[in-house]
């Protein structure tokens, strides 16, 4: 048996709005000098550390946006964020227009929360709900900044 469409299926709606550019999270100067910061210390082309970048912008965002829940960066994202915190004044400038001036602070430790993987399944929604482009390829190890036995300056929240 063959079933055929009597027209043209139409289009899938979307939902709302395309996604933004997470570029547009801090000026064109900034998101320059920290994606040729990631190139350059971590070794990779500027394709990719552009969307490292972009998607630790988002990620700050998220936090932003949820105050008081526990977000974690996946582990490729999170060397973004050490390069982002390496730029204090733009770092600053993000948590003052972003963040209500309130300071984002990156305090790695393990826990159940972490290690169960519950952490990263409550991080990944609020980043689509931010409103700017998840780029998948860089949220699916599912694993956060702290690994099972990491090296310091990790702990367990002690």
């Amino acid at each position: 048996m063959t079933i055929a469409l009597e027209g043209p299926a139409a289009p899938l709606a979307l939902t709302g709005p395309p996604p933004r550019d997470p570029r547009e999270l801090v000026s064109g100067e900034t998101f320059t000098k920290l994606v040729r910061y990631v190139t350059t210390h971590q070794e990779v082309h500027r394709f990719y550390a552009e969307r490292e970048v972009g998607q630790m912008l988002v990620f700050l965002k998220a936090i932003c946006q949820n105050p008081g829940v526990r977000l974690v960066p996946d582990l490729s994202v999170d060397p973004a964020w050490h390069a982002f915190l390496m730029h204090t004044q733009d770092y600053t400038s993000f948590e003052a227009e972003h963040n209500n001036g309130e300071r984002l602070h990156h305090v790695p430790y393990i826990d159940a929360d972490i290690t169960s993987g519950a952490a990263m399944m409550r991080t990944i929604p609020l980043l689509h709900k931010t409103g700017f482009k998840v780029d998948a390829e860089f949220w699916e190890t599912g694993a956060s900044c702290c690994p099972p036995n990491p090296p310091p300056p990790c702990s367990d929240g002690d």
